[in-house]
């Protein structure tokens, strides 16, 4: 990861805030509200890579895109199914 890109994602960590329990009702609190943004922050990036995925044009850049997006769905993918299967 490059410097700018921890620091774009420092501030996406900041504009979520925290989303770890900790075990302290006051802040593990906050942390629900916080996972409740998240949620939704989260769907929202996912929606936008699978109607990338969905492209059917011809547009190099957006072809690009298209596979770029395929391989993070794919990878989010790896790490679910992994999570379900070790949960099994």
């Amino acid at each position: 990861m490059t410097e700018k890109e921890q620091e774009r994602l420092d501030i996406i960590k900041q504009l979520i805030g925290g989303i770890k329990g900790i075990g302290e009702t006051n802040y593990d609190n906050k942390v629900l509200d916080n996972l409740n943004f998240a949620e939704f922050a989260i769907y929202e990036l996912i929606n936008d890579l699978l109607y990338n995925a969905k492209y059917e044009g011809y547009e190099d850049s957006k072809l690009d895109i298209k596979e770029k997006s395929i391989e993070i769905i794919k990878n989010i993918g790896f790490d679910i199914i992994g999570y379900i299967k070790e949960k099994e």
